[in-house]
Order: structure tokens, then C-alpha cells, then sequence
């Protein structure tokens, strides 16, 4: 993939770009599990740990680990920051 960036003018548009190659990583963690180690109903605690995207390349600087009321991320509330290196996160509601 590239990114091209034409001059243009009143007149016309430059012939040949300015060119850029683009990489676009994945950074999406993967084998995301959790273990709900509390007993009340209606309250979560417990550890969520996953596996870091193959490809860090220092451009992932954490991870924003949220609850919400479903897969698709609707109502999220962050529950936590954690740093790259740390693949757990654990918390109680």
C-alpha cells in the first residue's frame, strides 16, 4: 500500500506524486480469556490475560482492557490501562 500526494494548482494537478510505501500491522491481541473468581451474582472478579500481537514493532504502547454489555463493545467502561509486556489484567466490580 502507498500513500500519493499530488500538487495541484488552479490550473492543473501535478503528473507525478510524491510517493510513500505504508505497512499496516495488525495489533490485535489474541486467546483473550477470563476467569471469574467471584461468587456474587451480578459482580465480576477475576483475571483476563491474552496472548500480544505477533508484530509489536514499539508501536504498541498498552493495552485498554474495558467491560461492556456485550462482544460487540456497546456501553464500555474502561476497567483498566496495562503496560505492554503485562498480558493480565484482573480486577473486581
Amino acid at each position: 500500500m502507498a500513500c500519493l500526494v499530488y500538487t495541484s494548482s488552479s490550473l492543473l494537478e501535478q503528473s507525478t506524486p510524491t510517493a510513500l510505501a505504508v505497512t499496516d500491522l495488525d495489533g490485535s491481541v489474541s486467546d483473550l480469556s477470563f476467569s471469574d473468581q467471584d461468587l456474587d451474582s451480578g459482580e465480576l472478579g477475576g483475571n483476563a490475560s491474552w496472548q500480544p500481537p505477533g508484530t509489536l514493532d514499539g508501536r504498541v504502547l498498552s493495552y485498554s482492557v474495558y467491560l461492556a454489555t456485550d462482544t460487540a463493545g456497546s456501553v464500555k467502561s474502561q476497567v483498566d490501562s496495562i503496560p505492554v509486556g503485562t498480558n493480565i489484567a484482573s480486577w473486581l466490580t
